[in-house]
């Protein structure tokens, strides 16, 4: 077997393995995204699913960080020539794949907080009239 194939096999195998854990980073999304639902509809669940939610997202950015690098270090590595068109179109495919992953979680991250100030803003209005409920029966 020539070098070149090696090469070709084990830049194929990592292309694998990276996509690998492209489809397990979107299934942490999918669980981001079930976690964000559960804290803002239910407020007893808080603690446990706050620190399952620190602890995915701690895990998201080292994994995100781990990809790109091993993407980077691929694009970098030089290829012979038989071989190249190949790997570039597969390293392009999985290049998008993760960039599009990232998206989808950059805009999961938003639309918490987005949601998740609307809640505090409809807590502190209800708390609000409360406060005025209270201070108005008080004064008659």
């Amino acid at each position: 077997v020539s070098p070149a194939l090696d090469w070709a096999d084990s830049d194929c195998f990592q292309i694998s393995a990276i996509s690998d854990e492209i489809t397990k980073y979107d299934a942490n999304i999918n669980q981001i995204s079930r976690l964000h639902s559960s804290l803002l509809n239910n407020v007893e669940s808080g603690n446990a699913n706050n620190q399952q939610l620190d602890n995915l997202v701690e895990d998201m950015r080292v994994t995100s960080s781990a990809i790109a690098n091993r993407i980077k270090t691929l694009q970098r590595r030089p290829m012979p020539a038989k071989s190249a068109g190949q790997r570039k179109q597969q390293l392009e495919f999985v290049n998008k794949k993760f960039r599009d992953s990232l998206q989808r979680y950059q805009a999961e991250e938003k639309l918490y907080r987005e949601k998740y100030k609307e809640r505090m803003a409809r807590q502190f209005r209800i708390g609000e009239h409360c406060m005025h409920r209270r201070f108005t029966n008080f004064r008659l």
